[in-house]
């Protein structure tokens, strides 16, 4: 005769449940503890050996930088006659990076400078071509024009910005640029002026010693003395909103991938069976297709709401563009997140986070600094498809050179394209677990 008082029932079924179970100490459970030690052991194994290799290569992106600035090219262009910039000739050979000096006919022969178009124009095309990384252009009469001002009253002062012209484009490494890249050519700088005050510019005062008027002429005496060259950003990164989109953007949009997939595989897994093989992987591809023109529709729209300016490049089309462009990224990564991780939670559905990590840091360890500074190995990232991805975005937001636009949107396509061929082997795998988990039931 069951009991009229329900919780005394529970009372009584918790402490049966209690003198049912064992001390953690008790002899009769010597084999779950040897289990659990089995499996903590394995398991923190296996994560030392992850962190050890999966992390590594992250932090090795960032390892001994300096020891790569030989990889960053710059031009020097001398088109002044003069010998005023004979000594950054000599400077160059001691300031970290790649140094390449021209005279301006050496200049327009190896670069076979079209007529009609001057040394100066070439020379930021070829740093928007992403040839080098900045320029030095030291401009014809240099030398004759501070000659000139130091000797008589009534010419113009000497400026040394309009004739000594940095040009770069920080926009192309928006984290990196200004912290390791920019301060080459500062400090050639910094060491020609140096050089400048202490030595050309006194040697120069003393030999046209007699032809000085110090009492008519004392202003521009003085301001030769500044030397200060002129710096050109012809694409500035000048609003750190784009950071969103273009850095941990890109982490939250393969994130959003993997999220749908996990939204709807119990959908996926209930259809599976009665489906046709063929009708089947119609179905998730369109699915997914699906899911992604609208994430990627939102993930955009995003910006759109903290007003990034998605005309620099397009105009008023500059929005769409970006929007079949996060889309066909998200197909990218996307198609990777669903052929792994459907099998793994298939198969071993505690690998899923691993699969995660390693799938996020491969992707963005070469995309989020600059791999010129970094092992070769990190050339890898160049078919990635967060890396093609964000050059898209370069080129969206800050209208860089977009030459490369092709090789970008084709890697993207060729992961999708790889995704699908790889898709039908996937849905025969898990087919095939589910014909082996009814024949058990």
């Amino acid at each position: 005769m069951h009991s009229s008082n329900p919780e005394s029932d529970d009372i009584e079924y918790s402490k049966q449940l209690y003198e049912n179970k064992e001390s953690i100490f008790s002899p009769s459970i010597q084999h779950l503890r040897k289990r659990y030690w089995l499996s903590f052991l394995l398991n923190v194994g296996y994560l030392a050996v992850f962190i050890t290799g999966i992390f590594s290569l992250y932090w090795g992106v960032l390892y001994d930088r300096p020891s790569y600035l030989v990889n960053i090219k710059s031009i020097v262009l001398i088109e002044d006659n003069g010998n005023m910039a004979d000594e950054v000739k000599e400077l160059v050979g001691v300031v970290k990076g790649t140094w390449l000096v021209y005279k301006d006919t050496e200049f327009r022969t190896y670069y076979n400078v079209p007529d009609g178009i001057s040394s100066g124009d070439y020379l930021h095309r070829i740093v928007h071509k992403n040839h080098v990384y900045m320029s030095l252009h030291v401009k014809a009469n240099a030398t004759e024009t501070l000659k000139h001002s130091l000797v008589d009253p009534s010419a113009k002062a000497f400026n040394s910005s309009e004739f000594f012209e940095i040009f770069y484009e920080s926009g192309k490494d928006p984290t990196n640029f200004k912290a390791s890249i920019f301060p080459l050519i500062i400090d050639l700088e910094d060491k020609y002026r140096d050089y400048y005050l202490t030595e050309y510019l006194p040697q120069l005062l003393k030999e046209k010693r007699s032809e000085l008027a110090p009492n008519e002429n004392l202003r521009n005496i003085a301001l030769a003395g500044a030397m200060k060259w002129g710096e050109v950003d012809n694409r500035p990164f000048k609003d750190y909103i784009l950071l969103g989109p273009m850095q941990v953007g890109l982490i939250f949009s393969l994130l959003l991938t993997f999220f749908q997939l996990a939204m709807m595989n119990p959908t996926h897994n209930s259809v599976l069976g009665y489906l046709k093989p063929g009708h089947f992987l119609m179905y998730r591809y369109f699915n997914s297709w699906l899911i992604y023109f609208f994430l990627s529709l939102f993930f955009c729209t995003v910006s759109l709401i903290f007003q990034v300016d998605f005309t620099v490049a397009y105009g008023r089309s500059g929005f769409i563009v970006c929007w079949m462009s996060t889309w066909l990224f998200m197909g990218a990564v996307g198609g990777a997140n669903e052929n792994v991780a459907s099998l793994l939670l298939a198969y071993c559905p505690k690998y899923i986070g691993s699969w995660l990590t390693f799938w996020i840091i491969t992707n963005i360890a070469p995309t989020f600094f600059n791999i010129d500074l970094s092992h070769k190995l990190y050339r890898y990232g160049q078919i990635m498809p967060a890396y093609n991805y964000k050059a898209c975005l370069s080129v969206i937001f800050l209208n860089l050179d977009k030459g490369r636009l092709g090789i970008s949107y084709g890697i993207m396509v060729g992961w999708c394209v790889l995704n699908s061929i790889l898709f039908p082997i996937v849905v025969h795998l898990l087919q095939h677990k589910a014909r082996h988990q009814n024949n058990a039931s």
